[in-house]
Parts: C-alpha cells; sequence; structure tokens
C-alpha cells in the first residue's frame, strides 16, 4: 500500500513539473520573441522609404514571427500583447518603407490608462523615468521640421524603446501612469503628424534658432556670456566629428544632431543676441545641424561584386573592410599622435599591405580592385594632408607645452573658497575681488584651450582639463553667488522682521508677552536685528564689488528700515514694560493663600524664587476622571480602573529673578482626594508651573 502511494505520489509532482516547464518555455519563448521583434524593429526603421528590397527581406522574417506568435498558447499576459502590437507595428512601417509612403498613423490609444484612480498607491519609480524621458523627447519634436521623415522614424525608435518601460510597470491606476500614457500617446501623434506634414522651407540662419535683430543699450563690445561660451567650445568639437563623419553614416549623423538639439535652450537663454559670437553660434551651429544631416543622406561608394567567385567575393569584402578601417583610423587619429614619426609610418605600412593583397588578388582587373586601389591611394593622400596641418597648427599655437602645464597646475588646485558667515564688510570686498581675479584667469585659460581645441591638438587629457576648469570656475562663481544670495536673503529676514516689530503695539497684551516681555525676548531682538545692519553693510560691499549701485541703493534703504525699527523697539519695549501689572484676583479665600504659600515654600520645589506678591487669578474647581489601565500578562489582559478626584486652582506670583529683575509666574496648584497607587492625596501640590513676563518692582503693587 506505501509503495503505491508512493508512486501516485511521484507521477502527480511529474506532470506538475512537466505543465510548469512547459508554461515557462512558452513564457520564454514568448519574451525572445519580443524581444527580436524589437531588434528587428531597430533594423526596419534604419532603411530608406522606398527600398522594397530590404522591406522584402524583412517581411519574409516577419512570417517567421507571425508563425510563433499564432502558435503560442499564453495569450493572457503583457509580453503577447506588446509582440502583437510591435509586430503590427512593424508589419505597417514596413508596407510604407516599400511603397515610399507617408509614416504610418498612430491609432488612437496606444497605452491605455486604468478605468479607476487609487490617491493611496505611490507611482512606480519606472514611471517618473518615463516622464523625464518623453519630457527630453519632447524638446526635440518641437523642433522637428515639418516634413522629415528621417527624424521621424528617429523618434520614433525612440519613443518604442520607453514604451516597454511604461508598460513593464506596477500600479496602472496611479494618476502618474495615466499622464505619462497621455503624453507618450500624444507625443507619437505630433511625430507622426510632423513627418508626415508638407516639407519645411530651405534653412537659412534664421530657421532653426533665432537671432534678436537689435537690442538697445548693449555695447558691441560687451563680454560674451558664459553660456554662449559653454555652446561655442560644444559646437567646435562637432566640427571636428563632422569632418570624421562619413558619407551615408546616418546613425552617427542622427546621434550628432540630437546632442546638437540640447544645445539649443542654451544658447536660446542668453539675452544679448546681438552679440558678435553669439550671431557667430548661431551661425555655425545651423552650419554643423544641416552638414550632418547632408552628409547623412550622400550614398557611399558601394563596391561591385558581379562576376566573383563566392570565395573571391569573400575575400574582397574583407580588403574592403579593412581599407574602410584603415580610413577611419587615420581620420580619427588624434592629432598629437602624428607627431611621433612612427605613427605615420604604421600607417604607410598598413596601406603598402593592403597595396600587395590587391596585386594577389585573383583577378587583378576586376572594377572592385580599381576602387579599392584609389580608396588607398586617396587615404595616402589625406595622410599627408593630415601631418602637414598638424604642423601648421602645432606652430600657431606658441608654446603649448608651457601653456597646458601651467594650465594643468592650476587645475589641481580648486581655489573656490566661502565667505566666512560672520564676514566684515572689508573681508567681503576682498573675498569678491580674489573671486573675480579667478574668473578672469578661468576664462583666460578656457580661451587658450578653445584654440588648442579648435587646432585638433592637443594632450589626451585635454578634454578632462576643459572639463575641471569649468568645474573649478562654476564652483568659483557659484561660491560667490551664493554668498551673496544668502547674505541678501539675511538682509531681506531682516527688513521682515523689522516690519513686524512696526507693527508691533506694547499695549496689546499677547504682543508684550510674545513680541517685548518673555524671557530674554528683548536681547535676542536687539541682536538679531544688529546682526540684520551687519549683514547690510557687507551686501553694500559686495554690490559695490560688482558696481551694481541698484544693489547698493536697495541695501542702505533696507539699512535705514532695520535702524528706524530698532529704534522703535526699544521705545515700545520701554512702555510695555510699563504697563505690565498683577492680575486681577479671582478668588480672596485666605485658605487657598496660605494653601499656596505653604505648598510654594515646600523644600521639595527647589526653583521658587523669593516672592514679593501673590493672586489667586482662577477659582477653585472640582475635577473628576477615570482612567483605565490596561496591562498584558501570560493569560491575558487585564484592565485596571483608577478614579481621580481633586480641587486645582492658579495663583500668579512676582518672584524676583535676579539683582532687580521681577517676573511673574503662573503656578497650577492640585489637592487629590482619591487617585491611584502612586498619586499623591491629602495635601496640596504643584502640577504645572511657567515662566511669565518681566514686571517693574513699582508696578508689582499697583
Amino acid at each position: 500500500m506505501y509503495t503505491i502511494l508512493r508512486s501516485v505520489i511521484i507521477y502527480i509532482l511529474f506532470i506538475t513539473l512537466s505543465v510548469a516547464a512547459f508554461a515557462s518555455g512558452a513564457d520564454r519563448i514568448l519574451v525572445e520573441t519580443l524581444s527580436q521583434l524589437q531588434e528587428l524593429k531597430n533594423k526596419v526603421d534604419a532603411i530608406q522609404s522606398g527600398d522594397r528590397n530590404s522591406a522584402n527581406r524583412y517581411k519574409r522574417q516577419m512570417k517567421i514571427f507571425n508563425s510563433r506568435l499564432s502558435s503560442t498558447r499564453t495569450r493572457d499576459v503583457l509580453e503577447y500583447r506588446e509582440a502583437t502590437d510591435l509586430f503590427n507595428e512593424i508589419q505597417s512601417i514596413l508596407d510604407a518603407k516599400a511603397s515610399g509612403q507617408s509614416l504610418p498613423a498612430t491609432k488612437p490609444e496606444i497605452l491605455k490608462p486604468a478605468k479607476s484612480i487609487s490617491t493611496t498607491q505611490h507611482p512606480d519609480p519606472k514611471v517618473e523615468q518615463a516622464i523625464k524621458e518623453i519630457e527630453r523627447l519632447e524638446g526635440l519634436v518641437v523642433q522637428m521640421p515639418p516634413g522629415d521623415k528621417d527624424k521621424g522614424h528617429q523618434y520614433m525608435r525612440e519613443l518604442n524603446i520607453i514604451r516597454p518601460g511604461i508598460m513593464g510597470t506596477q500600479g496602472k491606476d496611479h494618476p502618474r501612469w495615466k499622464d505619462v500614457a497621455n503624453r507618450f500617446n500624444a507625443l507619437k501623434k505630433k511625430i507622426v503628424d510632423t513627418a508626415n506634414a508638407a516639407l519645411a522651407p530651405a534653412v537659412d540662419d534664421q530657421s532653426q534658432i533665432t537671432a534678436q535683430s537689435s537690442v538697445q543699450g548693449k555695447p558691441d563690445a560687451a563680454p560674451v556670456e558664459p553660456v554662449v561660451e559653454e555652446v561655442l567650445q560644444q559646437i567646435t568639437k562637432y566640427e571636428i566629428k563632422l569632418k570624421e563623419l562619413l558619407p551615408g553614416d546616418v546613425s552617427t549623423a542622427n546621434k550628432y544632431i540630437s546632442e546638437l538639439n540640447e544645445l539649443v535652450p542654451k544658447l536660446q537663454s542668453a539675452t544679448d543676441k546681438s552679440h558678435p559670437l553669439w550671431k557667430d553660434a548661431l551661425r555655425r551651429y545651423n552650419a554643423v545641424h544641416n552638414g550632418a544631416i547632408e552628409r547623412s543622406k550622400q550614398n557611399p561608394n558601394t563596391i561591385p561584386t558581379e562576376g566573383l567567385l563566392s570565395y573571391e567575393l569573400v575575400k574582397l569584402k574583407r580588403i574592403d573592410r579593412n581599407a574602410q578601417s584603415i580610413q577611419d583610423n587615420i581620420k580619427r587619429t588624434p592629432s598629437p599622435e602624428f607627431r611621433d614619426p612612427k605613427k605615420a609610418q604604421e600607417f604607410r605600412d598598413v596601406l603598402l599591405s593592403i597595396d600587395q593583397q590587391l596585386l594577389n588578388f585573383p583577378k587583378p582587373d576586376h572594377p572592385g580592385v580599381g576602387m579599392i586601389a584609389k580608396r588607398v591611394n586617396d587615404m595616402r593622400k589625406i595622410l599627408d594632408e593630415r601631418l602637414a596641418e598638424v604642423q601648421k597648427e602645432v606652430s600657431a599655437l606658441g608654446n603649448l607645452d608651457q601653456h597646458i602645464a601651467s594650465i594643468r597646475e592650476r587645475v589641481k588646485v580648486n581655489e573656490a573658497i566661502r565667505l566666512k558667515e560672520d564676514a566684515s564688510a572689508e573681508e567681503a570686498k576682498a573675498y569678491i575681488g580674489q573671486a573675480l581675479k579667478r574668473e578672469e584667469q578661468y576664462a583666460n585659460d578656457l580661451a587658450y584651450m578653445e584654440k588648442v581645441m579648435a587646432s585638433g591638438y592637443g594632450p589626451r587629457d585635454l578634454g578632462s582639463m576643459v572639463h575641471w576648469i569649468g568645474v573649478n570656475r562654476r564652483q568659483n562663481m557659484d561660491s560667490v553667488n551664493n554668498a551673496r544670495d544668502h547674505i541678501c536673503g539675511q538682509v531681506h529676514s531682516a527688513v521682515l522682521q523689522a516690519k513686524f516689530l512696526a507693527e508691533s503695539d506694547p499695549q496689546n497684551p499677547d504682543h508684550r508677552s510674545n513680541r517685548f516681555l518673555g524671557e530674554g525676548q528683548y536681547q535676542k531682538t536687539v541682536d538679531e536685528m544688529n546682526q540684520g545692519l551687519a549683514k547690510a553693510d557687507v551686501v553694500i560691499a559686495i554690490q559695490n564689488a560688482f558696481q551694481n549701485q541698484d544693489g547698493v541703493n536697495l541695501a542702505n534703504n533696507q539699512k535705514k528700515e532695520i535702524l528706524n525699527a530698532i529704534e522703535k523697539y526699544k521705545k515700545d519695549f520701554v512702555m510695555a514694560q510699563g504697563l505690565v501689572r498683577m492680575p486681577k484676583p479671582a478668588e480672596h479665600d485666605k485658605s487657598m493663600i496660605e494653601a499656596a504659600k505653604k505648598t510654594l515654600a515646600d523644600p521639595r520645589y527647589d526653583s521658587i524664587n523669593p516672592i514679593l506678591s501673590m493672586v489667586i487669578n482662577s477659582p477653585k474647581r472640582r475635577k473628576e476622571i477615570v482612567e483605565t489601565d490596561v496591562r498584558g500578562t501570560v493569560t491575558g489582559a487585564e484592565a485596571t480602573s483608577i478614579h481621580k478626584v481633586w480641587d486645582q486652582f492658579q495663583v500668579t506670583t512676582a518672584e524676583e529673578t535676579g539683582p532687580d529683575e521681577y517676573y511673574l509666574f503662573h503656578t497650577m496648584l492640585k489637592y487629590f482626594h482619591k487617585g491611584g497607587p502612586n498619586t499623591p492625596t491629602g495635601r496640596w501640590l504643584i502640577s504645572g508651573r511657567h515662566k511669565g513676563v518681566q514686571i517693574l518692582k513699582e508696578n508689582i503693587d499697583k
């Protein structure tokens, strides 16, 4: 019997594991299919419109994926929905590419938000990341020229990369998921509509960034803004990259264009759009931008392969790949390496080896051999031109090694320092002067580095040096601006306090207690206002160092306002002191007075000061309460009720707290008739006590 039962159990486990393995395998195939479809989507987006051969080739692959999706049994999972949507989208793009038509129209809803919204659920971090990516892409699509299908395909690829991240999130009933879904659908429609719109007019200097025609009151010799300098440095890099961009290299061109588009908001943020360097940045930006587009549309030379046997075709393609690789290496090799004669000789030796391979090719008269041979000769010319160019640029840079060494030493030291919190006006003036000198040195260093970068020559860590010069420069000015903003904020707070004190009324009991006569309140307020005066002097010194007369005038006015507030506050304080009196008695019961005196004189209360006067300022009241104390035990919880009954009243005393210093104290007294095991009963005790306002001695008995 036991043997039969064990056999049955083993059989059931076998069947369960087999089903699980089948389901797991099916899911794994579906995930793999989805990944392969995404790869195919990227390839389909990259083919040219009207390229029927490529479109038909990919359509044959689509039949395989169609068979997989049709045969799968796990159709209720997210991956199957994504795979079918992606399959249909690829099919539509292939049909459009094969016929040279516009981009396929988007569905009205690609991502469907949940019907109900939960306000308590937190958003998935993937949703926040998707929103950031969509915001970045929205900025690029706004600048997309109408009718530019190449960019349309590019942005659609980027959008489809974002889509799985959105669909794979948790909590699709959250408002943030609904927001990202709606923005995804709207952006996809925007891309398609713009790509299928009429072609944009020809590009000129005003087509992508609009320059300001004139700015009144701005001299032509005004210093260039830092943001323009930063954009010029970036454009210089892409001018060098554009020279090395191969014809027909759509992928690299799209990458450069996408990165260039990130410079547009920076250039537009400049305030002086009439500055010559701003206009130069505009012109050079558009030249590089349009140059990359034109270069990507050029057709690369294709080596003919007709009339070759299979092994000959393989060999010729290998030689062609080697030649293209050497050509890329010659163009991409940094200029400093060409100063070493060994580097140039290495290239010449490789080119000579390719010549030898062409001579040994079985069919040396084939047109493809001639094209590669011509390319090799062109590479020799390019190599000679680069060597001559390097020699010329190095000569124009002066003593490059000495300049670079000096800059490198300055880069190692971050000279940005903070202004001391308690700095005087003279210290602040000296601090600003030093910071401005550092700013001038950083500007000179960056100008020289820009010259070196424009020449294409420099040490390998040139980019790192430029980066850290920029970091040090930003930290230097950030330190200055933060110090100025911090001190201006302190003065502003002092002005707000001055306005607050100006509105204070010493005859208002609440104002007397909280603004004038609270313990230490007067000295604290005066000290804070005096600190505001000192900070105003520091601000005046800083604004003078920046030659900001408006800032100087503002700080002077703030200083006057603070001075007036201090003077008024001191007068109001004297008035507030003179108005303080003992409260009127609420009871005249002598027994209560005696009980209060006896309790306050109890040695157990050692914080009582000498008492000059006492009044009962609240009537005696009977209080009663029942408290329940619940305690856990081994066998359960036990609840104990405690019945408390007591009398209470409050007294106000005038006490001497120091030489010629008198304060009012308010003390609550209680007499418990019944209470818990730890409650003192049968005597008066102090339940609560707090210190009130200061009172003049002569007013205690008034």
